[in-house]
């Protein structure tokens, strides 16, 4: 069970979705802020959903680099043994 939770917090898209909806979030209480000109903790929040998004974003691209390089490699060669039905 520790094992599957770990795989989940780990997995670089839930990390991407949780930091851009702690983005967009703090974002919103930013704006209806503006006129108040004071600092909240949603300032706090947004500076670690940006840290967070900067964190994830190396290791999407590189998985998205690792999969376009599989698709552009050739198909591979079956041997003529393999291909025999008897």
């Amino acid at each position: 069970m520790l094992e599957l939770l770990k795989k989940f917090t780990e997995n670089a898209y839930v990390n991407l979705i949780a930091g851009l909806i702690l983005l967009a979030t703090s974002g919103k209480e930013i704006i209806e802020t503006l006129d108040e000109g004071r600092i909240g903790t949603h300032h706090g929040v947004a500076i670690f959903a940006l840290l967070n998004l900067l964190k994830v974003f190396p290791e999407i691209v590189h998985g998205t680099e690792q999969v376009t390089k599989i698709e552009r490699s050739p198909a591979p060669v079956m041997a003529a043994s393999a291909l025999d039905d008897n």
